[in-house]
């Protein structure tokens, strides 16, 4: 493989990469809405539990409405705490290392590009003094070899 074939492939790899960090920057982006989102309601849904306990106490157990009540109430608080838990979870397991992987390995992989792109440019000036200075030696010998 060229040189110049190893660097279009070089660059396109990096392309792809760039795409793949943008594709994870806007999972996480949305990962943290869904997260807000359902945060806010598992808080709605907690006091939503807690008002129907809170009328079970008014309106006291004897009721025959109370045992939906205290069922419904207390499957509610349940349900929001297992959701807080899972939100919790999700940005703990997943979008904490994902978050990191963006952020840190995204940025090593940009910095050795850097690193390859100044290396390209040296190699480049160096193959074209060289050149330059076979042309030089060359003409200088043809201007020798005339006399």
């Amino acid at each position: 493989m060229s040189t110049t074939e190893e660097i279009t492939k070089q660059e396109a790899t990096y392309e792809s990469l760039q795409d793949f960090r943008n594709v994870c920057k806007s999972i996480l982006k949305i990962s943290k809405q869904w997260q807000e989102a359902g945060k806010l309601f598992s808080q709605l849904e907690h006091q939503f539990g807690d008002e129907l306990l809170t009328y079970v106490a008014k309106i006291g157990r004897e009721s025959s409405l109370a045992p939906w009540l205290v069922y419904m109430g207390n499957t509610m608080i349940a349900v929001s705490s297992v959701r807080t838990q899972m939100f919790n979870e999700v940005n703990t397991s997943f979008d904490t290392p994902l978050g990191n992987f963006v952020d840190y390995d995204f940025a090593e992989v940009a910095e050795l590009k850097k690193k390859r792109d100044k290396a390209q440019v040296d190699y480049e000036t160096s193959l074209n003094r060289i050149g330059e200075g076979v042309k030089k030696h060359n003409r200088q010998e043809s201007k020798n070899e005339k006399l």
